[in-house]
């Protein structure tokens, strides 16, 4: 399976999911879900949220202070580096 492909059908098959869920069960235990949300809930999540955003920018600042003296590996840096390294190298002599 291509890349393109699967970036657009992840959505697509969770919106299917959705509407089969909403076919099958109706909206009333959606509007029971929202119905349940009170003040506190709602502000716990937005302080869990703003906790998140900001130990994220925090160690985007963090590592700009550190510069190359940290690595930290990621999955697509070393696919690349696997696929570099898997690619047969020839040398034309002119």
């Amino acid at each position: 399976m291509s890349r393109t492909w699967w970036r657009w059908a992840r959505p697509l098959v969770g919106a299917a999911i959705l509407a089969l869920l909403l076919w099958r069960l109706g909206a009333g235990p959606f509007l029971d879900g929202v119905r349940t949300i009170d003040a506190r809930s709602l502000s716990v999540a937005a302080g869990i949220t703003a906790l998140t955003t900001v130990c994220s920018a925090w160690r985007s600042v963090a590592m700009d202070w550190a510069g190359d003296s940290v690595v930290i590996p990621c999955r697509k840096t070393a696919r690349k580096k696997k696929k570099a390294m898997a690619k047969p190298t020839t040398h034309r002599k002119n």
